[in-house]
Parts: structure tokens; sequence; C-alpha cells
């Protein structure tokens, strides 16, 4: 119980920490609506992990059905998403299979959380606003051609495999369960590496803005879904990389909005 509170605390630390960068930036900011989109999800972000510390504090262990701190983490994806579109103007012409696979992909994530947990109207209301952000993080990295086609469709692959081992698990044997559960996240944090790599590759290269910034989305849309993906000591090291990907996403937005 002292870990999780313990990285709740650091994590809210960070945020603040990127919000207060991103009230700073505003200033500075060539472009100001995007920042200020940020600025907003940082806000919600922050709040809802303040209260989830303090419920986490008072309520150790209990469960709600829909606790008051997922209001603030579907205004974080609505937002970071209007954020991601303020920048890179989205043609949707052309792009219409890769829309249909991620919205695909999302609705079989809500499905995985409403069998393992049982909370249909937490899931289902959780899942449409992340959804969104994923299509939308998906075409930004098209339309930046911040990946290549070859890199897609690799990724594309493996997330199509990850969502067939992760429903076969339900009807495996015991004895085949913990090593599918294995390959799973050996394909979640092999994906998150991948990408977060790129990002930060292409933070400290020439690379376009715009695709710099898709890819920092990008990183951090992924580790939440291997946050929500995972349990125990994976779920700790997801949620530690979900909250670095907050600096990474400042970082990346500083260098497309102060561009001269």
């Amino acid at each position: 119980m002292i870990l999780p509170i313990a990285l709740d605390i650091l994590s809210a630390i960070v945020q603040m920490c990127v919000l207060v960068a991103a009230i700073r930036l505003l200033g500075r900011a060539n472009i100001l609506l995007p920042v200020a989109f940020f600025t907003f999800a940082l806000a919600c972000v922050l709040l809802s992990t303040l209260y989830w510390i303090t419920f986490d504090i008072i309520q150790p262990g209990m469960r709600m059905p829909f606790a008051a701190n997922q209001i603030g983490e579907l205004a974080l994806f609505l937002l970071l998403a209007v954020c991601l579109k303020s920048v890179i103007p989205l043609n949707y012409y052309g792009h219409g299979a890769a829309v249909i696979a991620t919205t695909l992909f999302a609705v079989a994530n809500i499905a995985l959380w409403i069998a393992w947990s049982g909370e249909w109207v937490q899931d289902i209301l959780g899942g449409i606003p992340f959804g969104y952000l994923l299509c939308i993080t998906v075409l930004c990295l098209r339309q930046s051609e911040a990946l290549t086609y070859k890199e897609q469709a690799i990724i594309g692959v493996l997330c199509m495999v990850l969502i067939i081992t992760q429903t076969s698990i339900f009807f495996a044997p015991d004895t085949a369960k913990h090593l599918l559960d294995l390959f799973c996240y050996s394909l979640l944090f092999f994906i998150g590496a991948c990408i977060i790599l790129r990002a930060l590759h292409s933070l400290r290269t020439d690379s376009p803005p715009a695709a710099s910034l898709s890819l920092a989305f990008a990183s951090y849309a992924w580790m939440t879904t291997a946050m929500y993906m995972s349990d125990g000591g994976f779920y700790l090291v997801a949620f530690a990389l979900v909250t670095l990907c907050f600096p990474l996403m400042l970082h990346a937005l500083r260098k497309v909005v102060t561009a001269p």
C-alpha cells in the first residue's frame, strides 16, 4: 500500500511541475490555443490525482463504480485530443482504414476492461473519450509522417496479436494463463519502449515539431493502454512511465509553439 501511494504523490508532484511550466509557456508561445488546452488537461489530471490520493488514504482498498476523479481523467483525454488537433489540422480522407482499426482496438479494450472488472458504466464512459484520443493520435502520427507505413503496419499487427492473446487468457487452461500474461506484458512494454525512444530521438534531432508532438502524445496514449491492461508490479511500472510522459509531451509542445 505504501508504494502505490508514494507513486501517486510523486505523480502529483510531476504533474504540478509540468502544470507550472505549461502556464509559464503561455507567455512565450507563438500559438496559444494548444498550450491552453494542455494546461487545462494538466489541471484536470492533477486534481484527479489529488482526489485519488485523498480517497486512498481515507478509504484504502475500497472500489467505487464511478469515482469523482474519473471525470477529470475523461476531461484529460478530450483536452489532449483537441490539443493535438489544434496543432495538426486533420484530413480524414484516405485514413478511413486507420480510424476503423483504431476504433476496433478501443472497443476491444473496453470489452476487456468490462470482462476484468464488471464495471460497465465506468468502463464505457471512460473508454469512449480514450478511444477518441487514440483515433486522433493515430491520425496525427500518419499526417505528420512520424512513423513509416511499415512501422505503422507492424504496430497494427502487434495490437491485433495483443487483443487476441488477452482474450484467449479467459479460455486458456490455468497452466498457460501465466505464460500468456507474460507474453502480453512483453508486447505492451516493448511497443511502449519503442514509441518513447522514437519520441526522445525525435526531440533531440531536427525532426518536424508535429512529428515530435505526435510521438510524445502516442507515448502517453500507449502507456495508458498498458496501464489499463496491467496488474500488480506491471501496473506500477506502467503508471510511472505514464507520469514521465507528461514532461515529454510538454517538451514536444514547447518545440511546436516556440518554433519561429
